[in-house]
């Protein structure tokens, strides 16, 4: 009978223990009535996660070094730095592609180069991509005759805009020799009209 009486405290106890450790609600069974209401037991983990992800409250166990952190904003997609124009404004002068440009060194040399692109990063600030044009034996030092000059070297680098001066509109194509795989309609100036 002994034996008995202790197998069920034992088995009260550890009824007790899984309540208490798995914070469930007792049955009504388990209440006794007559004394003081007891507090039930409710999970309080999923209520702290759901306040502090809306920022409303923070939970106790939170470090003081965590309430100054902020989250990272998420950064926008890069824009481009620079683009291709066809043309632009310079000196209150339209400048576009195959445009003619002289070019001053330090010893005030001139020496003549065709506009291949135009480029303009971010800042606004433009620049020019150069081929240079070769004079040949009949050309006069001081003036500038596209018949006299044959193309040169093409630069990979861009140039700022500053160090060219505007000289005279010319087809992109004019000193490609005429002997190119490529269709060149520009390059020959007389081209025959149809007849009647």
């Amino acid at each position: 009978m002994s034996s008995d009486r202790a197998v069920a405290a034992f088995d009260g106890q550890a009824n007790e223990r899984a309540c208490r450790r798995k914070r469930t609600v007792k049955t009504d069974s388990d209440f006794d009535f007559t004394g003081p209401m007891k507090k039930v037991l409710r999970s309080r983990g999923v209520n702290n996660k759901a306040k502090s992800s809306n920022g409303l409250s923070s939970s106790k166990y939170r470090s003081r070094r965590s309430i100054f952190k902020t989250n990272p904003t998420k950064l926008a997609p890069p824009r481009a730095f620079v683009r291709l124009e066809s043309r632009i404004l310079h000196k209150g002068k339209w400048l576009q592609i195959g445009d003619i440009v002289s070019v001053v060194d330090v010893d005030g040399g001139e020496y003549y180069a065709q506009v291949r692109s135009i480029i303009v990063d971010s800042s606004e600030d433009a620049s020019v991509v150069l081929t240079w044009l070769v004079p040949t034996s009949e050309a006069t030092r001081g003036e500038f005759d596209p018949t006299k000059y044959v193309i040169g070297m093409e630069e990979e680098l861009p140039r700022s805009i500053n160090c060219v001066s505007f000289l005279c509109h010319c087809p992109s194509d004019y000193f490609r020799p005429t002997d190119s795989p490529y269709t060149l309609q520009s390059w020959n100036p007389h081209i025959p009209s149809s007849t009647k």
